[in-house]
C-alpha cells in the first residue's frame, strides 16, 4: 500500500466514530424533512380543492381603486354610515353584479338597488335616515337574503348611491384565479390553499437552515478528525515532503480523505432517516394510531436533499483541507513533531500548584469546540421552539371537548351551544372559529370569538389599545402585528377561509398570548360567522375548581368571514 493509500484509506475507530456521527446528524435532517414535506405535502393536497376563485385589494379612495384595476377587474366603493348610533359599512355593487366560480360552481354578488341599503339584518323595507360625514340623507333600508363573498353584516347598495352617501374607500375584485399565492396588498377570496402553500415554503426554510447548521457540524466533525490525524502522522508527512511529495498532493490527499469519510456518512444518513421514518409510520399504523401520513422520497425532498447533501460533502472535503494546513505550510524539515522532554518532578507545593492551576483551551480548539456547541444549541432550539408551538395548542391547563368519532379537532363539531351552558355552571368557556388567512404574503390563523369569553379562558394581555366592541373591530397578536407591519388604527382584508368571501376589520388593540396565540388574530363571531349564529363553534372552557379545564372543538372549515 503507498503513502496515498494510507493516509486516505487507513482509518481507526476514531474515524469510524466520526462517519457515525455523521450519519446520525444526516438521519436526523433526513428524516425531519421527508416529515416535514410529507405533512406539508398532505395538507396541501387537501387544501388544493380550495383554489381561490379571485382576489380582492382595498384602497383608500375610488380614485386609487380605479386607477388599478385592470381589465375584468371590478370597483366596488365603500362608505360607512351611522345607523341608530351604530356605524355599519355601506358597499356598492356594480349592476349586473360579479360572480367568481368555484369547484364548478358560480357565486354571484347580491344585487344592489339605487336609493337602497339592503342587508340581511334588516327585518322589512322601512323609511330611514342615515349620518354620513356629509350630514344626514332619508334612503330606504331593506332587508336581502344571506349569501357568499359579501358579509352578511354589509349593507349593499349600487355605486351610485355610495357615491351620493360619500364614499370613504373601495375595494377591487379580481374574478380571476390569482394562482398558489396572490401578489402585492391582494388578498384571495379563498385564503386556504394559499394558507398552507406559504407555510410549506417557510418549512422548507427552516429546513434548509437546519441543514445548514447540520453541515457546520459535519465539518466540525470532519475537521477535527482530520486535524488529529494530521498530528498524529505528521513524521510520516514530513518524509513525504522531504522526498518529493507537493503540498498541493498533500492537501488533496487529505482532502480525498475528508470526502470519502463525509460521503460515507451522508450516505449511511440518509439510509438510516428514510428506514426510520418509515418505520415509525408503520409502528403507528401497527398500533392503530389515526394517520394516514405517507412518507415517500418527493420530488420536492429530492430537490432539497440532494443539494444540501452535496453542499455537506464538499464542506466536510474542504474541511480536511484547510485541516491539513499545519502540515503543509511548513518546510518539511519542521513539519515533523518536535521531541518532548519528560516534565522534573518539583517540590510538592509546586506540584500542588500545577494541578490547581486552571487549563484553558487551546486556540486550535476554540473554533470547532465552539461551532460544535452552537450548531447544538441551534439544534436545542428549533426542538425547543417546535415542542412549545405545539404544547402552546393544547396547553396543561386546558382540554379539548370534541366529538367521538372525529379523527382530528379541526374536524370536531362542537355546539356552541355547550359553551352557554358551561357558562351558566360557573365555567367559563369561549365559543371559537379557527379560520386560515392569508395577507401581505404572510400566512396566520384568525380566531372569531367572543372577546370577554375569550380572555376568561387564555388571559391575553392587551398591550396597546383597548379590546374590541363592535363587529369589525379586531385585536392582533404583538408577533404577528410586527410580522404584518401593522398597528392600532390600522385595517386588514381578510379573504375567506373556505367559501368565497372578503371582509375589512379596523385593529384596535394589540394583545401578547403564549405559543402562537401571539401570533393569532381575533375577530368577532359575527365576522368569523357572517354575522349568522355559528350552529357549531369552538368552546374552551376553564373551570377553577377544577385542576384541568376543558377546550371544546370548532368548525373552522366552515366559511370564513
Amino acid at each position: 500500500m503507498g503513502y496515498r493509500q494510507a493516509l486516505a484509506l487507513r482509518w481507526s475507530r476514531r474515524d469510524r466514530l466520526a462517519v457515525l456521527v455523521i450519519a446520525v446528524t444526516i438521519a436526523f435532517l433526513t428524516g425531519v424533512t421527508l416529515l416535514g414535506l410529507a405533512m406539508a405535502g398532505q395538507t396541501t393536497a387537501i387544501a388544493a380543492d380550495f383554489d381561490s376563485p379571485g382576489t380582492v385589494e382595498s384602497f383608500d379612495s375610488v380614485a386609487d381603486a380605479r386607477a388599478a384595476a385592470g381589465s375584468g377587474e371590478y370597483v366596488l366603493p365603500v362608505t360607512s354610515v351611522s345607523l341608530d348610533g351604530e356605524r355599519r359599512t355601506v358597499i356598492g355593487i356594480p349592476a349586473p353584479p360579479p360572480e367568481v366560480s368555484i369547484r364548478e360552481q358560480t357565486v354571484a354578488l347580491p344585487t344592489g338597488s339605487d336609493g337602497v341599503l339592503a342587508a340581511t339584518t334588516q327585518q322589512q323595507t322601512v323609511q330611514g335616515s342615515v349620518e354620513t360625514a356629509s350630514g344626514t340623507q332619508q334612503i330606504t333600508l331593506a332587508p336581502r337574503p344571506s349569501g357568499d363573498v359579501v358579509p352578511d353584516g354589509w349593507y349593499v347598495t349600487t355605486a351610485a348611491t355610495v357615491e351620493s352617501l360619500g364614499p370613504t374607500g373601495a375595494f377591487v375584485l379580481s374574478p380571476d384565479s390569482p394562482g398558489l399565492v396572490p401578489s402585492g396588498e391582494a388578498v384571495p377570496l379563498l385564503s386556504v390553499l394559499a394558507f398552507f402553500v406559504l407555510g410549506t415554503r417557510q418549512l422548507v426554510d427552516l429546513l434548509l437552515l437546519t441543514s445548514l447548521a447540520g453541515g457546520v457540524l459535519v465539518a466540525v466533525t470532519t475537521f477535527s478528525v482530520t486535524r488529529v490525524v494530521v498530528e498524529d502522522r505528521r513524521e510520516t508527512i514530513s518524509v513525504v515532503r522531504s522526498t518529493g511529495a507537493s503540498p498541493l498532493s498533500v492537501y488533496a490527499i487529505f482532502g480525498v480523505r475528508a470526502l470519502l469519510l463525509t460521503g460515507i456518512g451522508v450516505a449511511l444518513g440518509y439510509a438510516l432517516g428514510l428506514v426510520l421514518v418509515r418505520s415509525v409510520v408503520n409502528a403507528a399504523v401497527f398500533v392503530g394510531a389515526p394517520t394516514s401520513l405517507s412518507v415517500s422520497v418527493s420530488a420536492e425532498a429530492v430537490r432539497l436533499l440532494a443539494p444540501t447533501s452535496a453542499f455537506v460533502v464538499l464542506l466536510g472535503g474542504l474541511a480536511g483541507v484547510v485541516a491539513a494546513r499545519p502540515a503543509v505550510r511548513p518546510p518539511p524539515a519542521t513539519v515533523a513533531r518536535p521531541s518532548t522532554t519528560l516534565p522534573t518532578r518539583g517540590g510538592s507545593l509546586s506540584e500542588v500548584r500545577r494541578r490547581l492551576r486552571p487549563t484553558l483551551l487551546s486556540w486550535d480548539a476554540l473554533v470547532p469546540s465552539t461551532a460544535t456547541l452552537s450548531v447544538f444549541v441551534l439544534f436545542v432550539l428549533l426542538i425547543a421552539a417546535s415542542g412549545g408551538a405545539l404544547a402552546s395548542l393544547t396547553p396543561d391547563d386546558q382540554q379539548t371537548i370534541t366529538e367521538a368519532d372525529a379523527s382530528h379537532p379541526i374536524e370536531s363539531k362542537v355546539p356552541v351551544s355547550y359553551a352557554e351552558t358551561l357558562q351558566q355552571q360557573g365555567i367559563a368557556a369561549s365559543p371559537e372559529i379557527l379560520l386560515f388567512e392569508v395577507s401581505r404574503g404572510e400566512p396566520f390563523l384568525v380566531r372569531a370569538v367572543e372577546y370577554d369569553s375569550y380572555a376568561s379562558v387564555s388571559n391575553p394581555q392587551l398591550v396597546r389599545g383597548r379590546t374590541p366592541q363592535t363587529a369589525d373591530e379586531a385585536v392582533i397578536g404583538a408577533d404577528l402585528a410586527r410580522t404584518l407591519n401593522v398597528g392600532v388604527g390600522d385595517t386588514l382584508t381578510l379573504g375567506g377561509s373556505t367559501r368565497p368571501a372578503f371582509t375589512r376589520v379596523e385593529l384596535v388593540g394589540v394583545f401578547t398570548g403564549e405559543g402562537v396565540e401571539d401570533d393569532q388574530l381575533l375577530v368577532s363571531l359575527e365576522t368569523g360567522s357572517a354575522s349568522q349564529p355559528p350552529e357549531r363553534a369552538r368552546s374552551t372552557s376553564s373551570e377553577p375548581s377544577r385542576s384541568r379545564p376543558m377546550r371544546a372543538a370548532d368548525r373552522p372549515f366552515r366559511y370564513s368571514v
